[in-house]
């Protein structure tokens, strides 16, 4: 993102893609999806030691990390601002002015559209209950593979992502919802491992690898937002944007006690 000032001043906040958990990001599906629920400049303005023990505790990690570093830039008559892809930003006038910007759709972008564009790709020529079977546990997989190849936990991930993004934005997970099959999550977690046939799990191998490829592309500050991305880009496909909170709480559930060998198959 290239942009111009042509007349006037504005003001940039800018903040690097780790603070994703400080600003609390609207979920994919909401019409301010990939905005945070937090402004960078309340974010700023705050800082870390301002927020109270129980949050400076749950972001502590990332804290340590990602040291809270905003980047303020005045743009005047002439100048020209590059913003990286996936850095947060935030932008207030200081005088009416005029400005140009010219967007290119960035490598990072290309390969999450690629990890899930191609997916639900496997779902050609399967009814639907065989693909939201599948799709369940292409999800579980790369969670619990998450952790394994870029070790980070993927349930935790899943967890933040509730509690950060979804809870926020009042789309808590619900008890005994119906997520695939008619079924709630705790009928999910006996049923599907034995609705998979061998041919389901040759495909699972398949696109769980191509999902992972797709992430060891990405700079690890950018890896836990594609992470979510994909995860609720699949949620929704399979159970729709009501039900996505529901959908990966129930993913996190399964993979918080479950693992798997590097053929995709259960050990425990």
């Amino acid at each position: 993102n290239f942009y111009v000032q042509v007349s006037g001043q504005k003001e940039f906040v800018l903040l690097r893609p780790c603070h994703w958990r400080r600003l609390r990001l609207h979920p994919v599906s909401h019409p301010s999806g990939r905005q945070g629920q937090i402004s960078a400049r309340t974010l700023m303005d705050t800082g870390r030691e301002s927020c109270d023990p129980d949050e400076r505790q749950r972001h502590a990690a990332s804290a340590d990390d990602c040291p809270l570093e905003a980047q303020v830039v005045r743009l005047h008559p002439g100048d020209v601002l590059y913003i990286p892809p996936f850095w947060f930003h935030e932008v207030t006038s200081r005088k009416a002015s005029i400005s140009v910007n010219v967007l290119t759709t960035p490598r990072e972008d290309q390969i999450i559209w690629d990890m899930f564009g191609e997916r639900p790709g496997f779902a050609k020529g399967l009814a639907r209950d065989e693909a939201q079977t599948i799709a369940f546990e292409l999800l579980r997989r790369v969670t619990d593979f998450y952790q394994g190849i870029f070790e980070e936990n993927g349930s935790t991930l899943l967890k933040t992502m509730i509690s950060d993004q979804f809870v926020p934005a009042n789309l808590q997970p619900r008890e005994n919802v119906i997520l695939i099959h008619g079924m709630s999550c705790d009928e999910i977690l006996r049923f599907i491992p034995d609705m998979l046939t061998e041919s389901h799990r040759s495909l699972l191998q398949v696109h769980t690898f191509a999902v992972l490829d797709g992430l060891k592309k990405l700079q690890s500050e950018i890896r836990p937002i594609a992470f979510g991305i994909f995860t609720q880009q699949l949620a929704e496909w399979s159970v729709g944007a009501d039900r996505v909170a529901d959908y990966i709480h129930c993913v996190a559930v399964a993979t918080s006690d479950q693992s798997f060998d590097l053929i995709g198959e259960r050990t425990n």
